[in-house]
């Protein structure tokens, strides 16, 4: 069993992003409880819930923004492997409510996963697949609007030596695509090609007058590759993904990143760039990772110093403080690597630079942490409609506390 917890709350005039009268503390709370049953060495069953709650007021784009969503998550998944055939089960489940501007959203929503994989030989295996999604959502109106998806999903797949290979064809909704990955590994070098098709279907322009729904089947065609190296205590680590897709129009995009890690020393560089798209997009995050700490016996008689004596550490202590630094620089907002299927291309006015530093300190399974941050380390949309009576969101300091706990048994 596991059971984790994470709470952030957002002190100050300046970083208080909670309700307007600012009667809750915590805005944001997550729960994950996780149950793993081992019924014999072939059969595995999962259990998870999870709750999900915030209570914003984002003065981002309307001075009337306000979102509060509260949802119960539940997944149980079983596994069962037989000597050649193995088949795996997953049912979600998700029932929420959603409170944004001023309208009230109740939704439920199911998804199903099954599969089952044929060991044919050493090498070669067939697997087949079928995913359902059903969305109810339930406006104050009484409108009632109800979205299925089913996915059916046929492929082989072949292993031998440093290459795997798999190919099928998928049928969403009734159309019919082919998709394929094809992956070669070898030493500390890892190749990807892939070409897949997926579908959406979820809610868009949450802040406006009205609420609805996008509907979008993307195909996304990749390249992906994997260096990873250690030379003595130096640990490097290179990725470079290449990304396709079609909508209205061609875009494309590289993502690049580089790691490299040595003690108590993290440095990580990563870049996202648009590729000959009519929009020029680009993301740079240089992020930065230490421990700040001093053992030297010399500086025993203020280890026990508040705040101070956080830094002076012995391996006998059982905490172990940290400070993050993180330096970003973007000209765009929401490119198309959402997940819920919002593809958008609107260009800043001009450039933003901002940086976030986050320290604390962890003791066991509790992690504590103080984050100050400007702007914001996603992609926030800025508006775009032509009015002076629409602000969008200042470049200013965001800060908040943030708790994380773990509970094993």
């Amino acid at each position: 069993m596991n059971f984790i917890g994470q709470t952030k709350s957002f002190p100050g005039p300046y970083g208080n992003l909670g309700p307007k009268h600012g009667y809750s503390n915590n805005v944001l709370q997550n729960y994950h409880l996780s149950v793993i049953k081992l019924n014999s060495e072939s059969s595995q069953i999962y259990f998870d819930y999870f709750y999900h709650q915030e209570n914003l007021r984002l003065p981002i784009i309307y001075e009337k923004n306000v979102q509060k969503n509260e949802s119960h998550n539940l997944s149980f998944n079983l596994e069962n492997d037989l000597s050649e055939i193995h088949i795996k089960t997953n049912l979600d489940f998700q029932i929420g409510d959603l409170a944004i501007n001023d309208h009230n959203i109740n939704y439920y929503t199911f998804w199903s996963d099954i599969s089952t994989t044929r060991i044919l030989n050493q090498h070669i295996s067939v697997k087949i697949e079928n995913k359902h999604k059903r969305n109810y959502f339930e406006l104050e109106s009484n409108t009632f609007l109800r979205n299925t998806q089913n996915n059916f999903g046929l492929n082989l797949c072949y292993k031998k030596s440093k290459n795997e290979l798999e190919y099928g064809i998928i049928v969403l909704n009734k159309d019919i695509f082919n998709f394929f990955n094809y992956k070669y590994k070898k030493d500390d070098i890892e190749i990807k090609f892939y070409h897949k098709p997926k579908s959406f279907f979820n809610m868009k322009d949450p802040f406006q007058d009205s609420i609805s729904f996008s509907s979008n089947l993307i195909n996304f065609n990749g390249i992906n590759f994997n260096l990873k190296k250690s030379y003595g205590e130096f640990n490097f680590l290179v990725n470079f993904n290449y990304l396709q897709y079609s909508l209205n129009q061609k875009f494309k995009y590289l993502r690049s990143s580089y790691q490299l890690a040595h003690g108590k020393y993290k440095i990580n560089l990563i870049s996202l760039n648009s590729i000959q798209n009519i929009v020029s997009q680009n993301f740079y995050n240089l992020k930065l990772n230490f421990t700040p700490r001093v053992y030297d016996k010399r500086f025993d008689f203020i280890e026990n110093i508040p705040l101070i004596g956080l830094l002076f550490w012995n391996p006998k202590k059982r905490y172990k403080p940290f400070i993050d630094i993180d330096l970003s620089y973007f000209d765009w907002i929401e490119s198309g690597f959402n997940d819920i299927g919002n593809y958008k291309l609107d260009k800043l006015n001009e450039p933003q630079i901002y940086w976030n530093y986050k320290f604390g300190f962890t003791i066991d399974n509790f992690h504590f942490s103080w984050n100050h941050k400007y702007l914001s380390n996603s992609y926030l949309y800025f508006s775009n409609v032509d009015s002076n009576d629409i602000p969008i969101h200042p470049v200013g300091s965001m800060s908040y506390i943030q708790i994380d706990w773990r509970f094993n048994d």
